[in-house]
């Protein structure tokens, strides 16, 4: 309900509820500023997370990219050393194989 101003004594509370009305205000524009600053923080520190997953993600990736690199590296070796030990029988594979890739990719088509 609102107050009546009218009386003579009433100008100083007046500007009581004038300060008052300030200060509420001045409380709401402090809570919306604390409110936006929070909001904006937890988006850095989402996207910081985010960050630090993708850079998870590629060290992973890495990680696996150099166990396949060691992998194909010691089947070549193992492959060399096979074809070393048996020379003979390696180039008759190989012959075999290359023969049959060949027929397979001549071969009609229906």
């Amino acid at each position: 309900m609102a107050k009546d101003y009218s009386s003579h004594g009433s100008s100083s509370e007046f500007r009581d509820d004038v300060n008052r009305v300030g200060e509420g205000i001045e409380t709401m524009k402090s809570g919306a500023k604390d409110a936006a600053q929070s909001a904006a923080d937890a988006a850095r520190s989402g996207s910081a997370e985010l960050r630090r997953g993708a850079g998870r993600a590629v060290d992973s990736a890495k990680d696996k990219l150099e166990d396949a690199k060691e992998t194909a590296v010691d089947s070549m070796e193992q492959l060399g050393e096979i074809i070393a030990r048996k020379p003979i029988a390696s180039v008759g594979i190989a012959a075999g194989v290359g023969m049959i890739i060949g027929m397979m990719l001549c071969r009609p088509r229906s």
